[in-house]
């Protein structure tokens, strides 16, 4: 698999729940920084959208419309809180050593990284808001 590849793109990994399981393994240190998060959300939204336009009829079978809506909603917030932060880097001049995304971003971006695990780990069945 090349780095441009969507695990989609691969017989192996056809399940989209194993598809964004696997994107987040592979992102064990996401909220290490700003740059892994970052880097982290792309990828879990350019395989959600893979999987979203290329199985709808299997990801209707697999995603329950809740747990679909969750997942959405869910990327939406992490792309909020990436967003956030690097308008805030960009007004810090964008410091090579940035302590302001542990302080502020790092525990609500885990919070959220945790409960998708969970959703698509079927040990949740909804999204718990709280911005």
């Amino acid at each position: 698999m090349t780095s441009k590849d969507t695990v989609s793109d691969h017989p192996e990994f056809f399940s989209g729940r194993l598809a964004l399981l696997r994107v987040l393994q592979q992102h064990p240190h996401a909220v290490a920084s700003h740059f892994h998060y970052a880097a982290c959300v792309h990828a879990l939204e350019v395989e959600f959208e893979s999987i979203s336009s290329s199985l709808d009829a299997e990801l209707n079978t697999e995603f329950s419309t809740e747990v679909h809506s969750a997942l959405s909603c869910l990327l939406f917030d992490l792309e909020v809180i990436n967003a956030l932060a690097l308008s805030d880097w960009e007004v810090d001049v964008r410091p090579m050593d940035w302590p302001f995304w542990q302080t502020e971003y790092a525990e609500e971006a885990n919070d959220l990284l945790k409960q998708m695990h969970r959703i698509l780990s079927a040990k949740q069945d909804c999204y718990i808001r709280d911005l």
